[in-house]
């Protein structure tokens, strides 16, 4: 029996297509280049790798199109987006090396809001070309949006998966090997259907792994173009490690599911749930060095948000992972669980820097309305500590939560200027469907009347109230953003200048080449550092990108100097 799991673009086909023909727009083409690097798709490959240790005559696929348009978009800027669905088809046939390929089964992986725009087009070219085949989807937006979906694409789409997806994928291919699958879909509350809409009592159920150790390793080979993903993160502008080799093979790693905290902008509790639940170090500890041995992978970062819930635990695995020679980096440190020890053992493992995630600008109002865990003297302790130990510190804020008012905000700008982070990402809140932010938004009227809430990320403000509009707080958060990192920044207040110079060039290599800010602040920085060849580069730099309307805009907003003036400073 043949199962596909299927990990659809990460951006709209529209929008891929667009920035994959801009020609002139560097903005756009730099934007793109991070949005089409693949990342592993880890639930698939989890319950992928559970199927196959738990069923025997089954053969499974995973077709990421995402790693498809990195190596073929270019065959696709002016064609229909069921050419290039049936192309990856194809490639899957040519692994598989069989013309007749025909999956029984096909999962299809709906996480992110941008996956809705195309979903239906999906459906419906794979409904056309397998029409025998059962289809479902699962997923953050899948589980908050089901009724939407089955009521949308029910001529093509069996069911949807609520919640985890191992147990409930498990026991349906059972039931297509063994037993009435239609029947099945109706019996099992983790299973989602049209005919279940109509029933007033039917609440879906989510079945989760009570030992997650049961999930086995993952089988990279499944996926098409596996070794696109060795090296994904490097390119993260918060993670990228100057201590790790551009070559060097990376892994993403869980080591907990769930979180116990209710912060209104999250919707993972459709998936997880609220209890912490663990892999036994042993497991971890046997997996990297299976990684290491059959792929050649020495870098692990860790991606759970709560790999520190289980302080004994993140100790063990980080000496091990220094005693095998190994790096590692923490994608989502809560800092509330940050101590010297933990810091210490980050250290060893090869982190240079660290993400903690305060997620807004004031204290008391994270804790009264959004429900986040924030304690800012804590923060400011593991940022100070952190930065003994000449470690970068990024922190991530959001604004434009209902309730928030510009008052507030400012004054919250003024707690972060002093609060002694390296770099922040400046974030706007979003309404994500599943989350009770949604539902405030939707309840209160604060959701944008011409907004696309199924194409939504963290720069674009959707959300407004009596106190602020969306473009405003897109505005604002923008600015926040250069006063923070650039006009105002920590440490060049403080008379240091070799952190900010590297992290304006990892933004000039990674993110934007033509960041007139970024040019800038280098050119000021190398100044201070005395290395006037580095100056001369990015003033040249900043006077070329300084013209376009957009900078010149920012420019004259904060009165930035002109570098010839600072010339006169005689530092070089």
């Amino acid at each position: 029996m043949d199962i596909l799991f299927i990990t659809p673009l990460n951006l709209p086909w529209a929008d891929t297509l667009k920035w994959q023909n801009s020609k002139d727009d560097i903005i756009d083409k730099q934007y793109i280049k991070r949005k089409l690097d693949p990342k592993y798709p880890v639930g698939n490959l989890c319950m992928a790798s559970y199927l196959k240790k738990n069923m025997k005559n089954i053969n499974v696929n995973i077709l990421d199109y995402n790693t498809v348009a990195l190596h073929y978009i270019h065959k696709f800027s002016h064609c229909d987006v069921n050419k290039f669905y049936q192309y990856g088809i194809d490639l899957i046939k040519e692994k598989v090396g069989s013309k007749n390929y025909y999956p029984k089964l096909i999962c299809i992986s709906s996480l992110f809001s941008s996956n809705y725009c195309d979903l239906g087009s999906l459906l419906s070219y794979l409904k056309k070309v397998f029409p025998d085949s059962i289809i479902t989807t699962g997923g953050h937006l899948s589980a908050a949006c089901y009724k939407e979906f089955l009521e949308k694409w029910s001529m093509y789409l069996d069911a949807v998966c609520y919640g985890e997806g191992e147990i409930p994928v498990l026991k349906l291919v059972n039931s297509i090997l063994n037993y009435d699958v239609k029947q099945y879909l109706e019996d099992d509350d983790s299973w989602i259907t049209v005919s279940k809409l109509s029933r007033p009592s039917f609440i879906p159920k989510n079945t989760l792994i009570e030992n997650l150790d049961e999930i086995p390793p993952y089988e990279l080979e499944m996926c098409l173009f596996y070794e696109d993903y060795f090296n994904t993160n490097q390119d993260v502008f918060s993670l990228g490690s100057d201590n790790i080799a551009p070559n060097e093979r990376d892994i993403a790693m869980f080591a907990t599911r769930g979180c116990p905290y209710r912060c209104i902008f999250c919707a993972s509790q459709f998936i997880h749930g609220h209890r912490v639940r663990k892999y036994s170090v042993k497991r971890l500890k046997d997996d990297m060095l299976l990684y290491n041995k059959k792929y050649g992978i020495t870098s692990f970062p860790f991606l759970d948000d709560h790999f520190l819930h289980f302080k004994d635990n993140a100790l063990e695995l980080l000496n091990f992972i220094k005693e095998n020679g190994f790096n590692s980096r923490i994608f989502n440190l809560a800092y509330i669980h940050v101590d010297k020890d933990i810091i210490k053992a980050l250290k060893d493992t090869g982190s240079d820097r660290a993400l903690i995630t305060i997620d807004g600008l004031n204290e008391d109002f994270l804790r009264r309305v959004v429900r986040k865990p924030a304690h800012f003297k804590k923060a400011k302790e593991v940022i100070n500590a952190f930065r003994d130990e000449k470690m970068v510190i990024l922190n991530n804020v959001i604004i434009g939560f209902p309730g928030e008012t510009p008052e507030m905000i400012e004054k919250g700008v003024k707690t972060m200027l002093d609060m002694g982070a390296n770099w922040y990402q400046v974030l706007t809140a979003i309404p994500l469907h599943g989350s009770e932010l949604y539902d405030i938004c939707e309840k209160g009227g604060f959701i944008k009347s011409d907004c696309d809430l199924f194409n939504l990320d963290y720069h674009t403000s959707v959300i407004e109230t009596k106190d602020f509009t969306s473009d405003w707080i897109k505005w604002k958060a923008y600015e926040i953003n250069l006063r923070l990192n650039f006009v105002e920044n920590y440490d060049m207040k403080h008379g240091e200048y070799e952190v900010p110079l590297s992290l304006y060039e990892r933004i000039i290599d990674k993110v934007l080449d033509s960041h007139a800010f970024a040019y800038y602040y280098a050119a000021l920085c190398a100044k201070y550092l005395g290395d006037i060849n580095k100056y001369n580069t990015y003033r040249e730099k900043y006077l070329y990108y300084s013209k376009d309307a957009f900078w010149e805009n920012w420019i004259n907003y904060f009165k930035l100097t002109d570098l010839r003036e600072i010339e006169k400073i005689g530092v070089v």
